[in-house]
Formats: C-alpha cells, sequence, structure tokens
C-alpha cells in the first residue's frame, strides 16, 4: 500500500489550486489525485476515482515525493522531426499572403521554388498554419456586389 508523506496546509493549497487552475488536463488529475492521497485516499480508490491503473497513481505519487509539484507535469516526449523547418514555414506564408486562393498549391509551389524532395500534405501545411492562429474560413463566391437590383427585381 502506497502512501505519502502528510501535507502540509501550504502544500495542500499549491496542490488545490494546481487541481482547480492549472491550464493541462493531466497535471490538474495528477495534483488532485496527490491531494486526496494526502487526505487519506488509498491508491485502488484512486484508480477507481480517475479510471487508470493502481500503479499510474503509485507512479504520480513517486514523482510527487520525487520531484515535488514539478513532477507532476508532462515531460517532453520523443517524436518525429518536423518536415517543415521555421524558415520554410515563413516562406510558405509569404506564398500564402500573396495567393490565398491557390492555398492547395503551397506543396507543389514549394517544391518548385526549392527544389527539395521534402514530401508533405496540404494537411500538414494546415496544421502548421493553425498552431500560429490562421483562421480558415471557406472563398465567397457570391456575385451580390455586381448583381443589379432591377434585373434582380424583374427575374
Amino acid at each position: 500500500m502506497k502512501r505519502i508523506k502528510a501535507l502540509t496546509k501550504e502544500e495542500q493549497k499549491t496542490l488545490l489550486d494546481a487541481a482547480r487552475y492549472a491550464p493541462e488536463c493531466r497535471f490538474r488529475q495528477r495534483a488532485h489525485a496527490v491531494y486526496l492521497c494526502g487526505k487519506g485516499y488509498r491508491v485502488n480508490q484512486l484508480a477507481d476515482i480517475f479510471a487508470v491503473d493502481r500503479d499510474t497513481v503509485s507512479g504520480w505519487l513517486t514523482a510527487w515525493e520525487r520531484e515535488g509539484l514539478m513532477g507532476l507535469r508532462d515531460h517532453e516526449r520523443p517524436g518525429r522531426p518536423r518536415r517543415i523547418t521555421e524558415e520554410e514555414m515563413v516562406a510558405l506564408e509569404k506564398d500564402l499572403e500573396q495567393a490565398p486562393q491557390r492555398v492547395r498549391l503551397l506543396p507543389s509551389r514549394f517544391h518548385e521554388r526549392t527544389g527539395l524532395t521534402v514530401t508533405f500534405t496540404f494537411t500538414t501545411i494546415k496544421r502548421r498554419l493553425k498552431e500560429r492562429h490562421w483562421v480558415w474560413k471557406r472563398c465567397r463566391r457570391s456575385l451580390k456586389a455586381k448583381q443589379d437590383p432591377a434585373a434582380f427585381e424583374e427575374g
């Protein structure tokens, strides 16, 4: 049966604040679990409450014991390197600003301009641009501004 040392009032307040106001949901969950463990809940109960394995809860408590609050945060995870570098992304943004209606042609225009054989799709570009807070809306194809109101009424 895993237990942690008794929490001080200061630690309890810090854990409660983290459980309520931290931006990452998994960090909030871990902080709440440590707080409840300090209140007397057992590992099996916490595993049921948070719908995780008891070994997961045990890992959270061990991280709390070793590193404190920072042990509850997610660590960087290794992953595949991005296909588009930051400089290439800036160049793609410039291309997009020049011709926003031709966004689907960005991969081919990028290949023509640079000659690089890096293959990426429109979806990859869209995802990266959304990370930079670009907004996607459909182009309006209405000719309302060019309508003749009199001819429209006769219609």
